[in-house]
């Protein structure tokens, strides 16, 4: 498979084992969607303004949430890639320099769609998703 060719590749990954799809995060803040069984790339989208950093899936597969060095989260619906509910500056990176190692540095999502997060900033958020079917 090939994506992310302008600069710096694959950051991150998650794979969705009933849909066989493989959600890849680039450095340039892009999402690239491989189906495994056509061996094709079905999508690909600029996701955010920087490097993504972290990526998770929900336990039912329905939606992707993404993370970046500018301290953004976003929830993904993963049919259609369209995005559902953004969290801005939820680990900004601080003061006026930054480097790779600021922003969100994981994600995790439950079937009770409670969003855990952890940033750079030295802190762990823990959201209820309610704004998303």
């Amino acid at each position: 498979f090939s994506c992310h060719d302008t600069g710096g590749g694959g950051q991150c990954l998650a794979y969705s084992q009933s849909h066989q799809l493989l959600i890849s995060g680039g450095k340039r803040g892009d999402i690239c969607i491989f189906d495994l069984r056509q061996r094709k790339r079905l999508a690909i989208s600029q996701a955010h303004d920087s490097q993504l950093k972290a990526l998770c899936l929900d336990p039912l597969e329905k939606f992707y949430v993404t993370g970046s060095t500018e301290g953004n989260i976003k929830v993904w619906r993963l049919q259609g890639c369209e995005m559902v509910q953004c969290f801005y500056n939820e680990h900004s990176r601080r003061g006026f320099l930054h480097s790779q190692t600021s922003g969100v540095n994981h994600l995790h999502l439950t079937a009770s769609r409670h969003l855990f997060s952890s940033g750079s900033d030295g802190t762990i958020s823990v959201r209820q998703l309610t704004q998303i079917d």
